[in-house]
């Protein structure tokens, strides 16, 4: 956040730039004040917004990693289970379930996924709340 912080006044500065009004600083003080203060609250809503998403982003990054992780573990330990009835009761349940019709659309359950946490590349790309 503070880095953010610290650039803010000079990104608003760059992009005041930009500002334009038809109102002169002289017979419509006011109207060109209103124009340039709607300007600022565009940019500053913008400033906003970019950081807002970089911030859920960053979460979202880790928050899914540390569920990939979970649920890896959870997926595991259910094998392990699986494997244990395969050998008592000689059945073939580890390969029934690493070849689950639906183990691409839930993130890599069967044997060959590749985790929740890689769908993050989908919320980069087209950003979290309509891009960057």
């Amino acid at each position: 956040m503070n880095e953010w912080v610290e650039g803010l006044g000079e990104r608003l500065m760059a992009k005041s730039h930009r500002w334009t009004s038809e109102h002169g600083h002289i017979m419509s003080q006011d109207k060109l004040t209103k124009d340039y203060a709607d300007q600022f609250v565009r940019d500053i809503t913008e400033e906003i917004d970019d950081w807002g998403n970089q911030k859920v982003q960053c979460i979202l990054k880790q928050n899914m990693g540390l569920l990939d992780s979970k649920i890896g573990e959870d997926i595991y330990a259910i094998r392990q289970q699986f494997q244990q009835f395969d050998k008592q009761l000689s059945t073939s349940l580890v390969a029934e379930f690493n070849n689950l019709g639906t183990a691409g659309s839930l993130g890599g359950i069967g044997s060959s996924g590749s985790g929740i946490a890689s769908s993050i590349g989908e919320i980069e790309d087209g950003g979290f709340f309509g891009g960057l």
